[in-house]
């Protein structure tokens, strides 16, 4: 998103610089300023040359103090590939309005894995009725910036996805009319699992930007013999291991999304911005599901059995963070004792 026509105070400017130094703004394509832009449309491209950290090649801003990390040499080429990275983004909220007749002002969205919003953004400048976003980083400092720049009022909620629980541990994820979520499956080792979690919380319909194999067909998922790059913690312990380059069979997909009570899933066309994105997109697929069915998962059944359970450790969290461990402690023995009596 170019935010020069939005960004009019100095201050705003540095702001948006302090989140790039933060290491909160560099992922999703933005312009600040003619000598500002963030976005990982180089790495993409590239398909991760030279890259050493998740920092490097993402961030153009020789002027200011952005950090210790590799910038850009190539300014035209960086910008190039950011503005073709940009044009995806935008297919996928065009794509989104046309599923839904091009009409989205009484529609709510949620996305997880949101990083920056993106998205969520670009449908509240459209006129959608509530954009909500979760992601494990708190981009909070991000979501409260991009609001005052743009005038919008998108929600957000830091909120990490358990793949053992295969749930938000921090609290549910309320239901909206559409969940959208891309480039998120292949970093979970349960797809399955989250792919149920989302779409139960859907009440019209699901977009989804996975990476998919399209060839198996078996419904199966896939997973890697080794990391594809060492740029992301892989020493974590099995199965939490597997956090890159997991792929759904799309046959599997399609059974998921039927179980769950989307029996119309379009495969929308790829779009390739230029031949090097081919690679990309030809991996990476978009899907809108809408929903035929009233049918929830079994997870949404278990997940009501243990909501009060959720809601008892978000309030320890809570009480704990305080200084009010007194208070806890009464809690918990007044919860016992209730116990007891039963």
């Amino acid at each position: 998103m170019d935010l020069r026509p939005y960004i009019k105070t100095e201050r705003q400017l540095k702001e948006g610089i302090d989140l790039i130094n933060s290491g909160l703004l560099f992922y999703q394509p933005f312009i600040l300023a003619d000598d500002v832009e963030v976005g990982e449309g180089q790495n993409f491209h590239d398909q991760y040359q030279d890259v050493k950290n998740i920092h490097d090649l993402n961030v153009y801003a020789p002027a200011h103090d952005v950090g210790n990390r590799t910038q850009p040499a190539d300014l035209p080429k960086f910008r190039q590939c950011n503005e073709e990275y940009r044009s995806l983004y935008e297919y996928v909220v065009k794509e989104i309005e046309n599923r839904n007749g091009g009409n989205i002002k009484d529609l709510t969205f949620a996305e997880i894995g949101c990083n920056t919003g993106l998205s969520l953004f670009s449908l509240a400048k459209k006129g959608a009725k509530s954009c909500f976003g979760y992601d494990w980083n708190d981009m909070h400092p991000v979501f409260n910036w991009l609001n005052n720049v743009l005038g919008t009022n998108v929600g957000f909620r830091q909120a990490h996805y358990d793949n053992l629980y295969h749930r938000f541990m921090e609290g549910d994820v309320p239901e909206v009319d559409v969940m959208i979520n891309t480039i998120f499956t292949n970093h979970q080792c349960d797809p399955i699992q989250f792919l149920s979690y989302m779409c139960d919380r859907a009440r019209k319909g699901v977009f989804l930007w996975a990476l998919i194999d399209a060839d198996r067909p078996e419904a199966c998922i896939v997973y890697p013999n080794s990391p594809p790059h060492d740029i992301l913690d892989t020493a974590r312990p099995f199965p939490l291991y597997f956090n890159n380059d997991v792929r759904m069979s799309e046959k599997l997909l399609h059974i998921t999304f039927k179980c769950l009570g989307f029996d119309e899933v379009e495969t929308i066309s790829p779009f390739v911005p230029s031949p090097a994105w081919q690679y990309f997109q030809t991996g990476f697929r978009m899907y809108y599901a809408k929903r035929t069915r009233d049918m929830k998962s079994a997870y949404w059944h278990s997940d009501l059995s243990i909501k009060n359970i959720c809601t008892l450790d978000t309030l320890k969290h809570l009480l704990v963070r305080l200084g009010l461990r007194p208070v806890l402690k009464k809690l918990l023995d007044y919860k016992n004792l209730m116990q007891g009596k039963e």
